[in-house]
């Protein structure tokens, strides 16, 4: 290098000339500031291993773990609810955010940032599997979602739930059911226009099927719920034909189903769910759209709060009578209110 700065071209291009002066190293290595010293500091800091990169990845990635750790501890077994949100970084890769919801053991409600998780794309089926690996690796479960667990610390919703999978099973479980479901729809429908029960236009009376519900998709539930109460009929005729013709196992299923059919458990259970998921999913849907309001947010919450403390407090009546009324339409046995009620778990109430 030549000019005033530091070192000597000796050093670098007319080989080592003159290297034995203590004045010519001076002067190559120049000032505290200069490039030799600069270049020895970071040397010296990359030799360093607490003040490596890596070092400092495995330290913030060691907090982390400690932190997802201690949310896991301080929720247990109880419930929560998950808050998923799916954006693009900046180098246009999909990836997932998962916040957690949860009371603690002093009762105070807290909501932690759980992690960021990449995923090919943002398809609910992709979602899912994603969030299923990160229970799995955190050792938590589906069944503590809010929704879900609350369902299932009541012995008869859970029940209900339970036996609702069972007939989506059975009654989808080959081609040739599905088929006999369609076509005993058809017949109805069509014997129905012809009474004068329903009418015709544009958008009305179209083929369907049961809809399987999945567990952290509430308003696929809703659509079970309603599918089955529209196809009632047409699902008892498959239960009935795979009751008289199919393998033991079943045929014992198709049993208990329609056994549980004609119980005040199942019909009262089924209206009830509906009204419930009814109310949650409409505000589901207003909630999920782009351009919603945040005080219209607000004031569809507080409607649909407002509406299931008033099932709560004044609907059994008019819930009683939609659960009498549905059977009387199809043929099931109405119970007399004024007798004991004895439970399928033998209890008397």
């Amino acid at each position: 290098m030549a000019g005033k700065q530091h070192g000597r071209d000796a050093f670098v291009s007319q080989g080592f000339d003159s290297w034995n002066k203590r004045q010519s190293l001076r002067d190559h290595m120049g000032g505290i500031d200069s490039f030799h010293h600069k270049a020895k500091e970071n040397c010296e800091f990359l030799l360093k291993e607490k003040q490596s990169i890596s070092a400092a990845f495995n330290k913030q990635t060691k907090i982390e773990e400690k932190i997802v750790l201690d949310i896991c501890k301080e929720i247990g077994k109880d419930v929560f609810s998950l808050l998923v949100d799916e954006s693009s970084d900046v180098l246009k890769k999909e990836q997932m955010v998962i916040v957690l919801r949860y009371v603690d053991n002093r009762g105070v409600v807290k909501e932690r940032f759980f992690g960021v998780v990449h995923v090919k794309d943002t398809s609910s089926l992709t979602l899912k599997a994603a969030i299923d690996d990160v229970f799995t690796r955190n050792n938590l479960s589906m069944s503590q979602l809010v929704i879900v667990g609350v369902a299932k610390k009541h012995d008869g919703v859970d029940d209900f739930f339970k036996q609702l999978s069972l007939v989506v099973n059975v009654v989808g479980g080959s081609c040739k059911r599905q088929d006999m479901l369609r076509e005993s729809q058809r017949e109805r429908v069509q014997m129905s226009i012809g009474n004068g029960e329903l009418e015709t236009g544009r958008g009305l009376n179209q083929e369907s099927s049961l809809i399987r519900a999945e567990d952290t998709r509430w308003g696929s539930h809703f659509k079970t719920i309603t599918s089955l109460m529209n196809l009632f009929p047409e699902v008892r005729h498959v239960l009935a034909y795979v009751e008289e013709g199919s393998t033991l196992s079943n045929r014992n299923q198709a049993f208990g189903i329609l056994k549980y059919f004609k119980t005040l458990d199942f019909m009262f259970y089924l209206h009830l769910m509906y009204e419930i998921l009814h109310l949650t999913n409409v505000l589901s849907k207003h909630l999920k759209k782009k351009d919603q309001d945040i005080l219209e947010a607000t004031s569809l919450v507080r409607r649909t709060m407002d509406a299931l403390k008033s099932l709560r407090d004044t609907g059994f009546a008019k819930l009683l009578s939609k659960v009498f009324s549905f059977c009387q339409k199809h043929d099931i046995n109405i119970v007399e209110m004024t007798e004991n009620y004895v439970t399928s778990r033998g209890r008397k109430t």
